[in-house]
């Protein structure tokens, strides 16, 4: 009896002890046994990717964060690192016309023949009038790919016979739009601009004595041009705004101007109390970065400027600047510091800042060009454009033309430059045409590709 009772004990001990080895006692660590699962095969409780996501922060960078490193203006005479197509445009054909200006009967009335008895002068000067003249380019605009130029038939007086054509420059059609010719003109398509994706021009003329002015839109896409208002006096200065355009009137020598501004939806002419073209008023300029908007903010007391891209911000200490170009990685800023022209470059990743000084480039436009930067410069010697193409990362200019008048234009990331030659002239003759050391032709085309 007490064996059994005795096995019975021993049979509970041991069925008690296999009860309790799993489990274990406050000091110990439990471990992790379950089997692990990979994300892919996670549950998806609600969308959470917007919390996943990281979102780009911008760079908040200061003067002081660019080590500063001086690099010298390199000017080399030969082919820029860039892919330049170069198109002929000599050969093309603007006409010759022969001014209503120069008939006999009123000649006289726009121009003069020598105060004193010049024989030889007055020679050139029926020659003058007996001879249509070719076309020559006064002005221009670039507007969706197109060059819409300003050409002047009249070398007599440059008032009473002009046309406006365009030229594509991809397709390089040249096409005569409209054509102004009469005693009733009295320029060449002055002032054109662009307003809408349209060109806007004015004429001004002198009718028996009474100043009127005339502005003009030209609709591309019926083909027609439209005549927008008459004013009083004669435009000086026009600009686009908000509402349509504003212009500066000339009324005479003792008059004071006046301005007046064209409602585009209304047709209405109002006459302006403030002078915008002398107080200022709306003429901030529009900057990019890579095709976004930027701002630049400027210090009160002109100390410094902030530059925000959707890249970057840059505080620098160069807020007397002419002109910014921004890219993804740098931003170029041309400035005026201590009497002396200089470039800056920014590099973001690099953290340095490289200072040129730009006088020896004696530049005048500048336009983003790839990498770099298309860049005209005065060669004082010739009074002629050099046109350049610079890589602000090394200060080399790589001269690749001269001309005496430059058109720029962008179609996507294609820059277009289109140069102009001075028309030769005798000099042996006395000077009696209009603008005889100054009729510009046409001569190449260049398209810098940003491959």
């Amino acid at each position: 009896m007490k064996r059994i009772t005795a096995l019975a004990a021993v049979m509970a001990f041991l069925a008690m002890m296999c009860g309790c080895e799993d489990k274990p006692v406050d000091d110990d660590i439990v471990e992790d046994v379950t089997a692990s699962v990979s994300e892919a095969e996670a549950p998806v409780t609600g969308d959470t990717s917007s919390a996943e996501e990281s979102v780009p922060t911008v760079p908040e960078l200061k003067e002081a964060d660019f080590a500063p490193i001086n690099i010298k203006t390199n000017i080399v005479e030969k082919e820029p690192p860039i892919k330049i197509e170069a198109v002929d445009l000599t050969g093309l054909d603007l006409g010759k016309r022969l001014s209503p200006c120069k008939a006999e009967d009123v000649c006289d009335n726009y121009s003069h023949r020598s105060v004193v008895d010049d024989p030889v002068y007055d020679k050139a000067y029926n020659e003058l009038l007996s001879e249509p003249c070719e076309g020559f380019v006064e002005n221009y605009i670039f507007i969706g790919g197109k060059y819409y130029l300003c050409v002047n038939y009249d070398d007599h007086c440059g008032c009473h016979d002009s046309s406006l054509f365009s030229y594509d420059a991809e397709t390089g059609e040249l096409k005569e739009l409209v054509k102004h010719t009469g005693l009733g003109y009295g320029g060449c398509f002055d002032g054109i601009m662009e307003l809408n994706g349209e060109p806007v021009y004015y004429d001004s003329s002198d009718i028996s004595g009474e100043k009127k002015s005339s502005i003009y839109i030209f609709d591309t896409k019926s083909g027609t041009e439209k005549k927008l208002c008459e004013l009083d006096g004669s435009v000086i200065e026009m600009k686009g705004t908000e509402k349509g355009i504003v212009a500066a009137l000339y009324h005479g020598e003792w008059a004071p101007r006046s301005c007046v501004e064209y409602d585009l939806s209304t047709g209405e002419v109002s006459e302006l109390l403030d002078d915008p073209f002398v107080s200022g008023a709306d003429s901030e300029n529009a900057y990019f970065c890579e095709g976004i908007p930027a701002e630049v903010i400027c210090a009160d007391d002109m100390s410094s400027m902030t530059v925000k891209t959707q890249y970057y911000s840059i505080q620098s200490d160069h807020a007397n600047f002419t002109d910014i170009l921004m890219w993804r990685d740098k931003m170029v800023v041309f400035a005026f510091d201590n009497y002396a022209s200089r470039m800056y470059t920014y590099d973001i990743d690099r953290r340095e800042c490289l200072k040129m000084n730009a006088d020896a480039l004696r530049y005048g436009t500048v336009r983003q060009a790839g990498d770099g930067i298309l860049l005209t410069a005065f060669v004082s010697d010739r009074s002629e454009e050099a046109l350049y193409y610079l890589d602000p990362t090394l200060g080399t200019a790589y001269c690749f033309d001269e001309c005496a008048m430059f058109a720029e234009g962008n179609i996507g990331d294609t820059v277009c430059a289109m140069t102009f030659r001075r028309r030769g002239y005798d000099e042996t003759k006395p000077l009696v045409s209009y603008h005889a050391t100054c009729q510009y032709e046409m001569d190449k085309l260049y398209r810098i590709v940003n491959d």
